[in-house]
């Protein structure tokens, strides 16, 4: 039985990457991408479309299902077989999803999963979304992004067994991303020795994958954005160049949107944008930002329907429509801000 139950769980991590990798693909197709970056991407394309359609309705099994089975005919469509997926290489890439196992099969959720964490994965199934959201709990007032990723992994019946499956499959990612990055060149350069010394500091500190909540996949998408920062000045190549700052202003946005106390690692961005002025000064306004901006735009727009303030605890951004409430800007007084995704 718990043979049984580990091999469908396994066929269900795969089935679940194929189908995000496949979104991914769709932002990857021009740049040099593997298949774990076509990953990293597909879950900014899913929380985008997750939360534009709870704008209009509440998040069904139907529309779940839709979802990955449009991203699993993604993926077989584009015949996104990276050439590094090699058939030697697949036996090393089950054998760390088998290792990595049980930090998923033994988790016990963290304080924050039942406090506020699960409540939220239920609107998004009970209702599309609720003007004045904040008012019902404070830990509402401010939102991460990767909250909203949480509720198309519910089963029937409402079951939470996989609630925190996107952040194992993005730990996966990580893990095999960085092992075949560092194998992948006989020259050894500074990014290797950055994701090696990264790979094992995850490996030790993160154990238990449920207990981090949210922290996690931001300091993941962090860690990606510092990598192709570091990347970006090991090549001369203009056009690598190019697509090394996109995948450092993509995830560094993405990171911050997880949780906003990652807004640090936008300053890499900012120096890279200012310092390389000449070549990328129209260059960030090429249609495939257009992404990474409108899912802010949907954000906002999402923070401002729970709260009445499109950036919270920013006063200058709050209006004065009936569901706001002036005590949303006195919350730092009562909750651990830094800790909890405020600013």
């Amino acid at each position: 039985m718990i043979i049984l139950e580990l091999l469908v769980f396994l066929v269900s991590i795969i089935f679940f990457s194929l189908s995000i990798s496949g979104f991914g693909s769709l932002l990857t197709h021009k740049i040099k991408s593997n298949f774990f970056i076509d990953i990293f991407f597909g879950f900014i394309i899913i929380s985008l479309i997750i939360t534009f359609i709870h704008f209009f309705s509440k998040i069904n099994f139907l529309i779940s299902g839709s979802i990955f089975l449009f991203g699993f005919a993604l993926f077989f469509k584009k015949k996104n077989l990276s050439p590094f997926f090699k058939k030697k290489e697949n036996l090393l890439y089950l054998l760390v999803i088998i290792f990595l196992l049980p930090m998923f099969i033994s988790q016990k959720y963290h304080e924050d999963f039942g406090y506020y964490h699960l409540p939220y994965s239920l609107t998004f199934l009970e209702e599309k979304i609720v003007f004045g959201f904040a008012n019902i709990d404070q830990p509402f007032v401010y939102n991460s992004i990767w909250l909203n990723l949480n509720p198309i992994f519910f089963l029937k019946n409402k079951n939470f067994n996989f609630q925190t499956l996107p952040v194992f499959l993005l730990f996966i990612g990580f893990v095999i991303f960085s092992i075949n990055k560092i194998l992948e060149k006989k020259q050894i350069k500074i990014s290797d020795y950055y994701l090696t010394t990264i790979l094992f500091y995850f490996l030790l500190k993160f154990t238990r994958i449920s207990e981090f909540g949210v922290d996690f996949p931001a300091v993941i998408f962090s860690v990606l954005s510092i990598f192709y920062f570091i990347k970006f000045y090991e090549t001369n190549e203009n056009s690598k160049r190019k697509s090394f700052f996109y995948l450092n202003l993509t995830f560094s946005i993405f990171s911050i949107l997880i949780k906003l106390s990652t807004l640090p690692v936008f300053i890499l961005t900012i120096y890279l944008y200012f310092s390389n002025f000449r070549n990328f000064k129209f260059y960030i306004f090429n249609y495939k930002f257009l992404i990474i901006y409108f899912l802010c735009l949907v954000f906002f727009i999402q923070q401002f329907i729970y709260t009445g303030c499109f950036l919270f605890p920013t006063n200058f951004t709050c209006l004065n429509v009936s569901w706001f409430n002036i005590d949303y800007l006195n919350l730092s007084k009562q909750l651990e801000l830094t800790n909890k995704s405020y600013s």
